[in-house]
C-alpha cells in the first residue's frame, strides 16, 4: 500500500505524517504526543478534517489499531480525524520524511513557532529552532477531563520503559512510605491491568500521580493532575507542558530520602492547588 507525498498547500482532508519511526512499537505516551500533536496542528488551521498517518509498517505490528484507540479518548469537538497507515517506505525521523517530500506534523509546529526560538549556544546573538518532536505541540482535550471534586487517592505507577535503569532496586518501598505519610489516602497502581480508560478515569480525580517518565505520567499530563515525576524529566518541557511538574532525581534510595520528597511534594502540593477553597494535606 502506496500513497503519493502530499504536496498540497491545504491540510484540510489531506495526510500528515505523526509518528516517522519503524523501529519500534508505538508506546501510550508515544501514541497521545503524536495523536494530539495532529488534532492540535487540525484545530490551528481550522481544518475540517484530516488524516494522521503513520509508516505502514506499522500496521502488521498492531499499531495501526491502538492508535485508533488512542484518537477515541480525545474530543473532536466536530473534527473528523481518521489515523491511516502512509507507506510502504522505510521512515525513521521527520527529517528523511520531510526530504521525501512528505508533509510532517514537526514541520506544521515550526511554522507556527513551536517550539520557540533559542539562543545558539555557539552564538547567543543568533536565534535557532530547537530539535522538534511530537511532544512540543500543547495537550489537547480528552473527553475525560479533570473532575470538580477531588477524592482522597494518590495515583502511582513505578514502571518505566525508557527509564528503567533509573529505578532503584526498593523503589516498592516508597508505596510503604506514601502509605504512612498520606494515611487516609487510597492508593492506586496504574498500567496493566487496567485499561487506559481506567487508568484515566482514576487520575481525573486524584489527588496527585508519582513516577517516572512513563505513560502514564503523559496520562496525567493529559488530565491535568498534580505531577511528581522521579528521575530524569524526559519529554516534559515546560512549553509542552504549560503546567508545572515536580521533579525528583534523588532516587538513588528513595527509602533513606523519603522526608526530603515528602517536604518538597508537600509544598508543590499547596501552591497546585492554592487557589481551591479545601486542601486534603
Amino acid at each position: 500500500m502506496t500513497n503519493k507525498p502530499n504536496k498540497l498547500n491545504s491540510l484540510d482532508g489531506q495526510e500528515l505524517l505523526i509518528w516517522p519511526s519503524t523501529k519500534k512499537r508505538i508506546h501510550l505516551g508515544d501514541a497521545f504526543a503524536a495523536v494530539s500533536s495532529g488534532i492540535y496542528v487540525a484545530k490551528m488551521r481550522n481544518l475540517n478534517s484530516i488524516k494522521l498517518s503513520i509508516p505502514y509498517v506499522h500496521y502488521r505490528r498492531g499499531n495501526l489499531k491502538f492508535m485508533k484507540e488512542v484518537l477515541n479518548y480525545f474530543d473532536l469537538g466536530g473534527l473528523e480525524v481518521e489515523i491511516v497507515p502512509f507507506t510502504e517506505v522505510p521512515i525513521a525521523s521527520f527529517p528523511e520524511a520531510e526530504a521525501a517530500g512528505i508533509r510532517t506534523v514537526v514541520q506544521e509546529l515550526r511554522s507556527m513557532g513551536i517550539p520557540p526560538l533559542i539562543p545558539d549556544p555557539r552564538d547567543p546573538s543568533k536565534l535557532i529552532q530547537g530539535k522538534t518532536s511530537s511532544y512540543d505541540a500543547p495537550y489537547c482535550k480528552l473527553k475525560i477531563t479533570r473532575a470538580a471534586e477531588i477524592q482522597r487517592k494518590i495515583c502511582y505507577s513505578w514502571d518505566a520503559i525508557y527509564r528503567k535503569k533509573e529505578i532503584p532496586s526498593n523503589i516498592e518501598l516508597l508505596t510503604e512510605a506514601l502509605a504512612e505519610e498520606f494515611s487516609g489516602y487510597e492508593l492506586v497502581q496504574l498500567g496493566l491491568p487496567k485499561t487506559i480508560e481506567e487508568d484515566l478515569r482514576a487520575l481525573s480525580d486524584c489527588f496527585f500521580f508519582i513516577g517516572f517518565d512513563s505513560g502514564m505520567a503523559h496520562l496525567c499530563r493529559f488530565i491535568g493532575a498534580p505531577l511528581v515525576l522521579l528521575g530524569n524529566i524526559g519529554a516534559f518541557s515546560e512549553h509542552a507542558c504549560e503546567r508545572k511538574v515536580l521533579e525528583w532525581k534523588n532516587v538513588n534510595d528513595v527509602w533513606v530520602n523519603r522526608t526530603e520528597l515528602f517536604t518538597e511534594l508537600r509544598e508543590y502540593l499547596h501552591k497546585s492547588y492554592s487557589n481551591r477553597d479545601e486542601i486534603l494535606l
